[in-house]
């Protein structure tokens, strides 16, 4: 049978980034930095190391009123909660538990917009049209970004248009790409 790669593509589309979970500590008058970049769509989950904290994004500190209803109960250790981020912009919080602000337990996060596609297709070619083949064929995809783990893509090919039944390629683990 005739294998037409008409590819319908993508797993995820090479436009959307997998999602991210940072952690942050709270202790004694403290919250953990987080140290890489969070996207619109990263969650975000607190972890008490010990004593009475709650997360608290108060509406006095400027955050929308989505983000102030999603205040993390206080507990005396384990997890406070998780919070995944649908806006960019830079989202203040506290511990309001005592005094716990006042002797410094506030932080900030900043949420980036996604960038633009870090994959995307260039061309495809089926270097035996028009005679039929299962070869010959190949797609040229260019990094628009580094990326570390091209496992997370995967193509998905319809069958002389008759539509996709699921992930039929995906990259190797331990395979990368850098911009060019």
């Amino acid at each position: 049978m005739n294998k037409l790669l008409s590819i319908f593509f993508l797993f995820f589309c090479f436009s959307v980034t997998a999602q991210n979970t940072h952690n942050v500590n709270a202790g004694s008058y403290y919250f953990t930095d987080i140290t890489e970049t969070v996207y619109v769509g990263d969650q975000i989950c607190w972890f008490n190391d010990g004593g009475y904290h709650d997360v608290n994004f108060s509406a006095a500190y400027g955050n929308p009123q989505e983000l102030v209803d999603q205040y993390l109960s206080p507990n005396s250790g384990g997890e406070l909660g998780c919070i995944t981020f649908n806006t960019a912009g830079s989202f203040t919080y506290d511990c309001s538990i005592g005094n716990h602000a006042a002797q410094g337990m506030v932080a900030t996060i900043t949420v980036v917009e996604v960038p633009g596609p870090a994959l995307t297709i260039q061309g495809l070619m089926d270097l035996n049209a028009p005679n039929p083949s299962n070869d010959g064929k190949a797609i040229h995809l260019k990094a628009n970004a580094d990326i570390p783990d091209l496992s997370i893509y995967a193509f998905n090919i319809s069958n002389n248009g008759g539509g996709s039944d699921g992930v039929e390629w995906t990259f190797p683990n331990g395979t990368s790409a850098s911009v060019g």
